[in-house]
């Protein structure tokens, strides 16, 4: 019936769709569409999204786990996508990495923990495209791998905002790994970085003297929710605040 009311509205442009998974087996979206959101309220796996829209602006698509091909295309007009996936297993991430890469002209780019658990955990060097047209990236990690975060910043030349939040789970990785080269956004546009839920992590702190070393236009770096003692706390403050900046500019704050 919503696959019905849909080709009943040949003109539609925004499309606010809410359902269980139980409710639909295959949903054929409209090409005339210009702001598409789609939230699945369960856990069981979603039905099968066609969407083929040319004109598509603004994608939210919140809480779908799929175990099948994503048959998403012409995204190329796409400006800003907010992604929550759940693949079932690692052979379906293939088909998120795929979709990704279909959004790589988008210019502000929101990728939830799910989502951003597979592509880290994901044992593959994962070749995305370059997104160079994006300005800002909001990225919620599971925990936080500063090698996996710098390789997409390389994919991201032109990047200006970048907001990470780390899920408070500690990193699985060795941490820090000497970087090459900084990547051409931290050096060439990058002004603003905010981190929240900060740990205190060595990865955590080594980054971010990383991007203030390096950050040759950066303007300002918050660190927020900082979960530590007070003791802790002000060492790494100390720590952080003593470190040489590569702008002169940059205002480090803890919120």
């Amino acid at each position: 019936m919503v696959n019905a009311l849909l080709c009943g509205c040949p003109n539609i442009e925004a499309l606010d769709l809410k359902f269980l998974t139980n409710s639909l087996d295959n949903v054929f979206l409209p090409p005339t569409l210009k702001r598409l959101k789609i939230e699945i309220e369960s856990d069981e796996v979603g039905p099968l999204l066609e969407i083929n829209a040319p004109d598509l602006e603004y994608i939210n698509i919140y809480q779908y786990r799929f175990s099948d091909v994503l048959n998403m295309k012409n995204l190329h007009n796409v400006v800003e996508a907010s992604l929550y996936f759940v693949p079932l297993s690692y052979d379906f991430v293939d088909p998120l990495l795929k979709l990704l890469n279909n959004l790589s002209r988008t210019k502000h780019l929101v990728l939830r923990v799910s989502t951003t658990k597979w592509l880290l955990g994901e044992p593959r060097d994962l070749l995305f495209q370059d997104f160079c047209y994006l300005l800002h990236l909001d990225i919620i990690l599971p925990w936080f791998d500063s090698n996996s975060l710098l390789s997409l910043l390389h994919k991201c030349p032109i990047l200006q905002v970048l907001k990470i939040q780390n899920y408070k789970e500690q990193s699985p990785i060795l941490g820090w790994a000497p970087q090459p080269s900084a990547p051409n956004c931290l050096v060439s546009y990058l002004t603003f970085i905010q981190f929240k839920k900060f740990q205190g992590f060595s990865d955590e702190i080594t980054f971010i003297e990383h991007v203030l070393q390096k950050g040759l236009v950066l303007k300002t770096v918050i660190i927020a929710d900082i979960s530590l003692d007070q003791g802790k706390k002000y060492d790494i403050l100390k720590r952080l605040s003593n470190v040489p900046r590569a702008s002169e500019m940059c205002r480090l704050t803890f919120d």
